[in-house]
């Protein structure tokens, strides 16, 4: 072929665009950093709603060394959780294991005060990703039933539709949203492994 007409010219060609497989990618937010953010905030909603059962234990009367030790436990517990998110555990330490033994801790902390009870809101949200669906729904209602009539027998007062309705709310809108974190994570693996094919 003979040479480009423009450049014969003296006129420079045009600038190609790029072939559509190798089109720069627009910057954007990775499926890493949603997890990491998600993570995060229940990391963020567990602390604030652990403080305030201690708070309000210690004003309710509480023994400060009963809370503290139970407390401790609880918190250990969870952190043994996050390491082994980072790094896989023993056999016998498996994520739903985990789970159950911090929902046992969790019954430790409502029998020292009534006022752990909204704690439930992380086991619901924990629920939904670490249990297979008909487990973790079962778990939820007997988390749900702790919620419910933990404050009732400790106080003795007579149960209202409030102290119903608010606690199921609270789980549909847990179990909700930890439903739609794990549709986000498994569309986002699924588009990437698209993408992956497509350009090779």
């Amino acid at each position: 072929p003979g040479p480009d007409p423009l450049t014969a010219a003296g006129m420079s060609p045009p600038n190609r665009l790029p072939e559509p497989h190798r089109a720069p990618r627009e910057p954007g937010i990775g499926l890493g950093q949603v997890i990491r953010t998600a993570t995060l905030v229940q990391h963020i909603l567990f602390g604030v709603l652990l403080a305030v059962g201690v708070i309000r234990a210690l004003v309710d009367g509480t023994s400060p060394a009963l809370l503290g030790v139970v407390t401790v436990v609880f918190v250990g517990w969870y952190a043994v959780g996050g390491a082994l998110a980072r790094r896989p555990g023993p056999a016998w330490l498996r994520p739903s294991r985990w789970f159950l033994g911090l929902v046992l801790a969790w019954l430790a902390l409502v029998l020292v005060s009534p006022e752990f009870v909204w704690l439930g809101f992380s086991l619901w949200l924990l629920a939904g990703h670490l249990l297979p669906p008909p487990i973790a729904v079962a778990v939820s209602l007997g988390v749900l039933a702790v919620v419910v009539l933990a404050p009732t027998l400790a106080t003795g007062a007579p149960l209202g539709v409030a102290g119903v309705v608010g606690p199921a709310v609270g789980c549909l809108f847990a179990s909700a949203l930890s439903t739609g974190q794990q549709r986000l994570v498994h569309e986002s693996v699924q588009r990437e492994r698209l993408v992956a094919s497509l350009l090779r």
